[in-house]
């Protein structure tokens, strides 16, 4: 069974990428800034949830973090939750025919 990511998730995965690395120290929002063509500010505001991410923006970062649109697919299924428990069937027809 698959599972259905929406739009807002895989941005929510993309941020969260993008603060993992900062974390450990793999980059810099200069370094992204630079290797986006986006000012610093910009970055720094969509980070802090004063912007949003546009798609055009999103690319930029995907190919500057040297990322395809896959890789933020996996990336944002493995921080998926699982599913809830489905509940067991229900016995079908009256009980004497069980």
């Amino acid at each position: 069974m698959h599972q259905r990511l929406r739009f807002t998730q895989l941005s929510q995965a993309l941020l969260t990428e993008i603060r993992r690395r900062q974390r450990n120290g793999e980059i810099s929002v200069a370094a992204l800034a630079a290797e986006t063509c986006l000012s610093q500010p910009h970055i720094t505001n969509i980070l802090a949830g004063r912007r949003n991410l546009t798609i055009q923006t999103a690319d930029a970062i995907l190919l500057g973090l040297g990322l395809a649109t896959e890789d933020l697919l996996r990336i944002a299924l493995d921080n998926q939750p699982p599913p809830p428990p489905q509940p067991p069937p229900r016995p079908r027809g009256p009980a004497r025919f069980r």
